[in-house]
This record gives C-alpha cells, sequence and structure tokens, in this order.
C-alpha cells in the first residue's frame, strides 16, 4: 500500500471513529450530551482533529442521520421489488421497525426523538426516492392519482407507523413493562386497516 492510500485510509478510520464515538455516546447518554470535546476524548485526540473532519456538531449528526437514511432506504428498495402493492406496504413497515430495532439511537436522531440536523437541504435525493416509492404504491392500491390525497394518505401511514414505534421506544427508554405481544404482528394488523380505509 503505497504512503497516498495509506493517508487516506486513516483518514477514513479517523471520520468512522468520530461517527461511532458520537453513537456511543447518544447510547450512553443521548444526542444532547453529544459534544465535540466528548467526542474527541472517546477517540483520543483533540478537539481540532475532529474539526478537521466536521464543522461543527450538527454536521456529525447529519452525517450519522444520512448514513441511517441510505440503510433505510435500501431496507424499502428491496421491499419495493414485492408485487402486491399491499403486501408491500405492510412490509414497509416492517422495515422500518426492523430498522428502529437495529439502530435505535440512530432512528430517535432521524425522526426527531431528541435532535434532529436542520438540514434538508442534504437529504433531497434519499427522500425523494423514499417518497416516491410510497407515493406510487398508495397510488396502486387506492387508485388515487392526486397527488395531494397521496400526500395524505402518506401522512396517516406514518402517524400510524411512528406513532407505534415511539410509544413502545419511549416504554422501553423508561424501562416499562410492556404488554406481551409480538409487535411486529400488531404493526401488521395496524397496517392491514389502513390498507383498507384506502381502497
Amino acid at each position: 500500500m503505497g504512503v497516498i492510500e495509506r493517508r487516506q485510509r486513516q483518514k477514513e478510520n479517523i471520520r468512522t471513529g468520530i461517527l461511532q464515538a458520537a453513537r456511543n455516546i447518544a447510547t450512553k447518554e443521548n444526542w444532547q450530551a453529544v459534544t465535540i470535546r466528548k467526542i474527541a476524548d472517546e477517540i483520543e485526540y483533540t478537539a481540532p482533529i475532529v474539526y478537521e473532519y466536521f464543522e461543527n456538531k450538527e454536521a456529525v449528526l447529519l452525517a450519522i442521520a444520512l448514513e441511517g437514511a441510505e440503510i433505510l432506504l435500501e431496507k424499502i428498495s428491496n421491499v419495493a421489488l414485492t408485487e402486491d402493492p399491499k403486501a408491500r406496504l405492510i412490509q414497509f413497515a416492517q422495515a422500518h421497525w426492523q430498522f428502529a430495532c437495529e439502530h435505535p439511537e440512530v432512528y430517535k436522531l432521524m425522526f426527531g426523538f431528541e435532535w434532529l440536523p436542520s438540514h434538508p437541504e442534504a437529504r433531497p435525493k434519499i427522500a425523494l426516492q423514499v417518497r416516491k416509492i410510497f407515493l406510487d404504491t398508495l397510488s396502486e392500491i387506492s387508485g388515487v392519482t392526486d397527488e395531494t390525497k397521496l400526500e395524505s394518505f402518506s401522512f396517516n401511514y406514518m402517524c400510524i407507523l411512528h406513532g407505534f414505534t415511539s410509544l413502545i421506544m419511549l416504554a422501553q427508554s423508561r424501562k416499562k413493562e410492556i404488554p406481551q405481544f409480538d409487535p411486529p404482528h400488531l404493526l401488521g394488523i395496524y397496517m392491514e386497516r389502513f390498507i383498507k380505509s384506502i381502497s
């Protein structure tokens, strides 16, 4: 490996370490507790080194949110191959739930439990891809083509999905007992009811 390649790999490793350190801090405390100084301490570098990679804390959190969005988009894109639109919509919800279980802190960051990076202009590609997949599926199920109506369907769907997920995650974070049920199964039931309401 040449000098240039070695330096590039080192830079990538440091950047990855910064993002992982921020996730570690958020897991131990919360996203509001993440600071550049704490990140530097976690990776055993000085704060100026962190600033070489990210302008500020917001830039670090935005990078993490974008990584999470890419993971979620991949899950949704795989589901989009399902031929039956009704089954596809239920699988979209299951993919979201799976993502929340696998990446709880990132999910909280992305969907505003604590603090969401305020750079919507940095996410248009991902947002547009996800939006198109959902609206096309809703249109297939409902037979509706009016975009305003489809947006209303999409909003209702997201209220069910994120309301369900956030309530369970909130109960878990407060260490409250959760009724004995299978969340993915129950989420599927809610989605079936939603589908009936727009069919």
